[in-house]
């Protein structure tokens, strides 16, 4: 069995949280309060979350490009290259639209 597949009924399921836009960490939050098997960690700079990634090992991470101290980028290499991190699935998400932000030279 996959162990980032948890068996809903053996209890709740971790979603890491690393955004540092309090109102979109509230809007997560509150959708996420309608799933009770959901439990939302959640931290506002790219260090806290490699740490708490590390420690909690959750079935998910969401992960903001645009972080105060290393930006999203970063953690998501960070987590790929660690042992206890890189299995974890990570959805990038960023409210930043244009164009250029995600073409890379």
């Amino acid at each position: 069995m996959n162990p980032c597949r948890r068996d809903p009924a053996a209890g709740k399921r971790t979603i890491l949280y690393i955004e540092d836009n309090l109102s979109n960490l509230n809007l997560v939050q509150e959708i996420l309060r309608q799933q009770p098997q959901v439990e939302l960690l959640s931290a506002m700079q790219g260090r806290l979350g490699l740490d708490l990634a590390r420690k909690h090992s959750p079935d998910l991470i969401l992960l903001d490009i645009h972080l105060p101290d290393l930006n999203g980028w970063e953690v998501f290499r960070n987590c790929g290259v660690r042992k206890t991190t890189r299995n974890i699935p990570v959805i990038v998400i960023s409210a930043d639209a244009t164009r250029d932000r995600f073409n890379s030279s």
